[in-house]
């Protein structure tokens, strides 16, 4: 899947935010409602990953995170009245 690219001025430090921008200035930005889901995505550090610093790729606005409770809640009465 081809990611979106973005014209942005990379500032600030080693954190998720500079990275987000430098993942749009390259063209790798992703929206995750884009993706569907995978089994085979990481989302934990392996335990052979001996670097503490591991990141999964993933990053999360607080936007998305604010609207993860309704987001469930809708999973769960969809999956309810499948049975």
């Amino acid at each position: 899947m081809q990611g979106r690219r973005i014209n942005v001025e990379i500032n600030g430090g080693m954190n998720v935010r500079r990275w987000v921008l430098e993942a749009a200035d390259d063209g790798r930005l992703r929206d995750s409602a884009d993706e569907g889901y995978s089994k085979a995505w990481p989302y934990s550090r392996p335990d052979d990953e001996l670097d503490h610093h591991w990141w999964n790729g993933f990053a999360f606005s607080s936007w998305q995170l604010l609207d993860l409770h309704n987001a469930i809640n809708d999973y769960q009465s969809q999956a309810s009245d499948v049975l």
